[in-house]
């Protein structure tokens, strides 16, 4: 008699752990705010005048079904201008002991995701939507040495236009650490529309999400 019931209560265990393992997963809304770190690379006309550099982000994310998340995202970067390209344009000729261009970038975008599943806690992705770059003004600061004090001042310009939008897509993975916490990788390709040139721009980002609720 006890080997039948401890028999029954392995059986029963058995079938009740298969039962909770063929219950469907109940999804929950997610949002989400993040902090991402990215390279942003210019191509084309762009990156005559400007070079790789590091940015830093702010977004909010919500995944409101299992396939499909969206982002609103804004960042900033500290841009590196080509010294040489501004030093030809905005002062031709001249020559100058120490010269440093700063420039900064502004971007807002929205992106809409569709999710991939690979398993449990894995997720690639690809999304996509509109941009809007803003370029802020173009700093140009010189010193000349001569025999007295140096001669120091700031030569100013800017990308035109300075504001333009575009569009993006993004492949990227997307990882579940745990219940509170998402790791994001992905390459953002964005086109900007500015009537003129229409570079492109490379933005491999890393995103690190914590769950409001």
């Amino acid at each position: 008699m006890r080997k039948v019931i401890v028999c029954s209560l392995l059986l029963v265990l058995v079938v009740s752990s298969t039962v909770d393992a063929m219950k469907p997963v109940i999804w929950h809304q997610r949002l989400g705010i993040s902090g991402s770190a990215s390279a942003l690379s210019p191509g084309s006309s762009d990156g005559d005048i400007f070079q790789a550099s590091m940015g830093w982000g702010i977004s909010a994310l919500y995944w409101y079904k299992f396939q499909t998340q969206i982002v609103l995202r804004a960042s900033y970067s500290k841009l590196k201008a080509n010294d040489s390209y501004w030093a030809e344009k905005l002062a031709p000729g001249e020559v100058f002991n120490v010269w440093r261009v700063k420039a900064q970038l502004f971007t807002v975008s929205v992106e809409f995701r569709r999710m991939f599943p690979t398993d449990a806690m894995n997720f690639l992705y690809i999304g996509g939507g509109p941009d809007l770059f803003f370029f802020d003004t173009i700093q140009g600061k010189y010193e000349i040495y001569g025999s007295g004090l140096p001669q120091k001042g700031t030569l100013i310009d800017e990308r035109v236009p300075a504001l333009c939008g575009g569009a993006h897509i993004t492949p990227g993975m997307f990882i579940v650490l745990n219940r509170k916490m998402y790791l994001d990788v992905g390459v953002q390709v964005h086109l900007l529309i500015d009537g003129i040139r229409n570079p492109y721009w490379l933005e491999p980002t890393f995103t690190l999400t914590y769950r409001i609720f």
